[in-house]
């Protein structure tokens, strides 16, 4: 792993309900790169996001999420400062615009009035663009 390693699979298992939806997975990502996941339903893009995610365990591997062991992120909220996800069927508030609900996650970093003014207009479009 080299210090622009942002994340790190190292033959990665993932099994449920009996069947195997990922195995021996290895890859990393560099700071900066693009990255598409793409492959049929059923293929493990979900679950390889969940794992990112920490929403699932993997079974066996590792799993380093900017040089650092994910089983090390002891809360939610630090390792979602490194991995966001927003999911298409269930997190989006329908009312708002894409950039909004991009922005929706950076609610625990505002305050109150901040959180309210954005709603209305919304605040930090750039971090929401480079998202």
């Amino acid at each position: 792993m080299t210090s622009s390693t942002i994340i790190q699979l190292n033959n990665v298992d993932v099994q449920l309900e009996g069947k195997m939806i990922l195995s021996s997975l290895s890859f990393s990502i560099q700071k900066g790169e693009r990255v598409a996941l793409i492959g049929p339903s059923g293929a493990g893009k979900t679950t390889l996001l969940n794992v990112l995610s920490k929403f699932i365990q993997a079974n066996n591997g590792t799993v380093f999420i900017d040089e650092k062991n994910i089983n090390d992120y002891s809360n939610q909220k630090q390792l979602a400062k490194k991995i966001g996800m927003i999911r298409q069927q269930y997190d989006l508030i329908e009312q708002l615009p894409v950039i909004q609900n991009v922005l929706v996650g950076r609610l625990a970093d505002w305050g109150f009035w901040k959180s309210m003014v954005s709603l209305l207009v919304p605040l930090d479009k750039m971090v929401a663009l480079q998202a």
